[in-house]
């Protein structure tokens, strides 16, 4: 890995934002807006202490209040307050804003704690539009009334609307998935994936851990039984699991497929102290390393949610969690196969997100989820593995 490289391409897109105004769009949210973006100059400022980065959070963070102060009440994780609310929780555990700074949060409790239930009640369970996001903003403060009472009405969400199936736990998608019947979204970012990460997170913290336990068990159990049917001729895991259609072979990216599910799943198992668990995240792993062909992994950009820079990331993750070298070998060939399509001009320090739309299909997006910061961030985190802990808005940590 080229330090050097790294560290000029950290400051062209730092740069770039800037000079292409990307600073002044109107939208605020912590995975496609503003919020995402100041995440990054968070982490460029600690990279670099460089006072320029450290005022642009603190410009940026006025802009995000004033958008607050007008009635942004969008309630979800990745496009509302939310989101928002765990930047500026997060930045204050980075001592970069003080208690006092971030005091104003409590009074949006009640009306996220509304909003969380509401989700519970659509079961509309996932990361980023879900209850599993808004519960981000609990974990937050896990003893306040309000954090309290949503945790336990999402567990007792989760246990009413769980299929039980022998020793297996399951649950019909019927929000994400309106058009499908009776498929199960098992995916990180909009399925069980990140479900199953958050009641690790509360068993960790001793919250509801029997009801955590026997939850995490279950659904465990479920994708040892999709993964025992073999039914795809590359990947473990479908896109989703449904009586009415034909499995297919799932991209690897966070959002779907094997590498979210097996990153999970380990993660899980480290956090509830099971080694049978973390094995098994480590199997399905180690699969997806044998596959480096970029057309049949549907890797066509460069982002974080399904991009190459996002697979490089986990498995350098991987590696500095089991020292495995195939982990780092297919670290560095997703990292450099990044800079191989680093290739426009017009983007943002060379880098475009593909969207199909008109022309080639690829636009300069500068958010965290599928643009620039998120890029950026990655590359600061692969320089200075102590810049790890922004991850955990994506459920990595």
């Amino acid at each position: 890995m080229n330090k050097e490289k790294i560290e000029k391409i950290i400051i062209e897109i730092g740069d770039d934002l800037i000079e292409k105004n990307y600073l002044d769009k109107k939208n605020v949210s912590l995975y496609t807006g503003l919020s995402g973006i100041t995440l990054f100059y968070a982490y460029l400022y600690l990279n670099t202490k460089s006072d320029k980065y450290y005022n642009i959070v603190g410009e940026n963070l006025e802009k995000i209040i004033e958008a607050l102060d007008y009635g942004y009440l969008e309630p979800s994780f990745s496009n509302g307050i939310s989101g928002i609310f765990w930047l500026f929780n997060h930045l204050n555990k980075l001592q970069l804003l003080d208690q006092e700074d971030i005091s104003f949060i409590d009074s949006y409790d009640t009306i996220l704690l509304k909003e969380g239930k509401k989700k519970v009640d659509e079961n509309c369970l996932e990361l980023l539009s879900g209850a599993t996001g808004i519960g981000l903003h609990f974990i937050n403060n896990p003893t306040k009334k309000e954090s309290i009472e949503f945790f336990n009405y999402y567990v007792s969400g989760l246990k009413r609307y769980s299929i039980v199936e022998e020793d297996r736990i399951y649950w019909i998608d019927v929000y994400f998935n309106k058009d499908l019947k009776e498929s199960t979204n098992i995916g990180l970012a909009h399925g069980m994936g990140s479900t199953l990460t958050f009641l690790a997170k509360l068993f960790a913290l001793g919250i509801l851990k029997e009801d955590c336990k026997k939850l995490i068990d279950g659904m465990i159990n479920y994708y040892r039984y999709i993964d025992s049917k073999g039914t795809l001729s590359r990947s473990t895991f479908p896109y989703r699991v449904s009586e009415f259609e034909t499995p297919i072979n799932s991209r690897l990216a966070w959002c779907y497929g094997d590498l979210g599910i097996g990153y999970s799943i380990f993660l899980v198992g480290s956090m509830i102290g099971n080694t049978s668990y973390k094995d098994y995240g480590i199997q399905i792993l180690i699969n997806t390393t044998k596959n480096l062909d970029p057309t049949e992994n549907s890797i066509i950009d460069s982002d974080f949610c399904h991009g190459s820079m996002g697979a490089a990331y986990i498995y350098k993750k991987m590696y500095d969690y089991t020292n495995k070298n195939v982990f780092m070998e297919t670290s560095n060939y997703w990292y450099n196969h990044t800079l191989n399509i680093r290739s426009y001009p017009e983007g943002i320090a060379g880098f475009k997100h593909f969207t199909g739309e008109e022309g080639d299909g690829y636009v300069a997006v500068p958010g965290l989820l599928e643009g620039a910061s998120g890029i950026g961030l990655l590359y600061l985190t692969m320089l200075n593995t102590e810049l790890t802990s922004w991850d955990e808005c994506l459920l990595l940590s």
